[in-house]
């Protein structure tokens, strides 16, 4: 039997677009974080490990997570993820919110991806962010292509079938994602800064970077710095919380009484191992330098 003449990307190529992937995030996580806690005054944290006295359910964690509350009318949010938690709700343009959807989810779990690879979207879907009471929005960026057709190819694949609360699991890309969440063109930050501007900039800096536009990435590694930078230095500074990460997260879940979000569809051991075990082989083979691999 002939073999097929497969053309792959030089090695480097591939290491390329691990890198750049790693230095998007940031400003993906960063923008989107700003944009829901300044405009909508929603608590949303970056990279949450889903643990809770002592005992961890899911090693894994999503770029950002998203409190949209429950709807309690005996608790006092003080406006805290009501009115994003209303918009998502009535605005029926880009997810329509079944009846079973307004009940039970409690938070957004956002996941960002450069492409459009299934295999990939195959990968997030394995990662348990979705729940009872937590949907997973997988955010494609560097692509026009409409996430609502690939979701329904995801939801076809043989390893995503019998996951459980798959439904919970929704594909837009960057486009439809602003448009999902509010963040329209004219938004401003109290700094006057463009948020979507802000918020499509990674996705450009990548592009740039790949097609040699930025030599070596430096730009996209310089604005991805200040970014990280921003995340891990400036948070305290910004919004009054001395965590962004699980902490802050955990924290703010216990005092609103929401903690079986963290309980809430823990990855089982067996698929840990095997996701752990894919991370370690990517890791060594890129070796980077300055970098690591989002995977």
């Amino acid at each position: 039997m002939k073999k097929a003449n497969l053309k792959l990307p030089p090695k480097d190529k591939l290491l390329d677009k691990l890198y750049y992937g790693t230095l998007e995030h940031w400003i993906d996580e960063r923008w989107t974080l700003q944009f829901l806690r300044e405009w909508w005054d929603c608590p949303t944290y970056y990279e949450v490990v889903s643990k809770l006295n002592g005992i961890v359910y899911n090693r894994k964690h999503p770029d950002l997570a998203a409190v949209i509350g429950d709807n309690d009318p005996n608790k006092d949010y003080s406006l805290k993820h009501l009115s994003f938690r209303n918009w998502l709700l009535f605005n029926q343009k880009v997810i329509p919110f079944t009846k079973e959807m307004r009940e039970n989810i409690h938070q957004m779990n956002v996941d960002f991806i450069h492409g459009k690879k299934i295999r990939d979207l195959v990968d997030k879907a394995k990662r348990y962010y979705q729940g009872k009471h937590k949907m997973l929005v997988i955010v494609l960026t560097g692509t026009e292509q409409s996430g609502k057709v690939l979701r329904e190819e995801l939801l076809r694949q043989n390893d995503v079938k019998n996951l459980p609360y798959k439904e919970n699991i929704f594909v837009l890309n960057s486009k439809e994602f602003a448009q999902f969440i509010g963040l329209h063109e004219n938004a401003k930050s109290p700094r006057g800064e463009c948020y979507y501007d802000k918020y499509m900039e990674g996705s450009k800096l990548y592009e740039d970077a790949y097609r040699g536009k930025d030599p070596g990435g430096k730009e996209l590694e310089r604005v991805s710095a200040e970014n990280q930078d921003f995340l891990t230095n400036e948070f305290l500074k910004y919004f009054g919380e001395g965590n962004g990460k699980t902490d802050g997260w955990v924290e703010y879940l216990k005092m609103m009484e929401l903690e079986h979000i963290i309980m809430d569809n823990p990855l089982p051991k067996n698929v840990a191992k095997v996701l752990e075990k894919i991370n370690f082989a990517v890791l060594q083979g890129a070796n980077f330098i300055g970098g690591t691999a989002t995977i």
